[in-house]
């Protein structure tokens, strides 16, 4: 695949080192192939084979746009939600505005344990069966082989509301709209803060230094070591689980 600038012989991703075949044919349809590679998966998605910056999931175009979602569409679907719901709350509660401030600030920082907690054991857990390859590849795969896929880098508000329904209701149910609609809110400020860094660390010109800060530890999770640095917006659970690349 070439050689780097310093005469090193840059290996191809794509290559099986054992028998020196393609692993991925990209003219094919991709997730059959992705789920036949069985224990194979986890070491092929960070090895960085030969692709251009996207890969077509499916033949079908209806189902392959499903899988694209252009930066904005979060803040397009959430904030209209958002502005609803506290026009709802602030109409219908007795507000008392240091609870609601802690309250929303709680929220914040439970998105944080659930942001880390789902890249690090769902988004990087070890598959090598044929259909959780595929669910994997879906999820998050994609993206380690193709982190420049401008299309695929924030999450689509249809799985975004599968993964967020069920919290809703259970905190609404269990602490009713006083409590858990402040909780609410710093959860999905949090959550789209979450998808804009992560867009932006990807493909903005950081000026401002946290965010050059988490820009150069998320490209060392992507480039060098995929199993520390997996807070997104703030590295704060990093540091409370020792996950946290050691400044060098």
């Amino acid at each position: 695949a070439g050689v780097d600038k310093y005469g090193n012989e840059i290996l191809d991703g794509n290559i099986d080192p054992v028998t020196g075949e393609q692993i991925m044919d990209w003219g094919k349809p991709i997730l059959p192939q992705v789920g036949r590679l069985g224990d194979k998966y986890c070491t092929w998605i960070h090895s960085f084979p030969t692709a251009d910056h996207t890969v077509k999931m499916f033949q079908n175009d209806t189902l392959e746009s499903l899988t694209k979602c252009p930066w904005y569409i979060p803040l397009l679907f959430w904030i209209p939600i958002i502005v609803a719901c506290l026009s709802f709350y602030f109409t219908t509660q007795t507000v008392n505005p240091l609870l609601f401030i802690e309250l929303a600030l709680a929220g914040h920082i439970f998105w944080l344990l659930f942001e880390y907690s789902l890249h690090r054991f769902i988004f990087h857990m070890k598959t090598t069966g044929y259909i959780m390859n595929i669910v994997h590849f879906l999820i998050h795969g994609h993206h380690h082989i193709t982190p420049l896929d401008a299309d695929r880098a924030v999450f689509p508000p249809v799985p975004a509301l599968i993964v967020g329904g069920p919290i809703w209701a259970l905190l609404h149910k269990a602490l009713g709209v006083r409590i858990a609609y402040p909780i609410l809110l710093g959860f999905v400020t949090g959550y789209l803060v979450y998808d804009m860094t992560h867009f932006y660390i990807h493909f903005g010109d950081c000026d401002n230094s946290f965010l050059k800060n988490q820009k150069s530890r998320h490209i060392h999770h992507h480039y060098l070591q995929p199993n520390i640095n997996f807070g997104i917006s703030n590295p704060l659970f990093d540091v409370v689980f020792r996950t946290l690349a050691p400044k060098k």
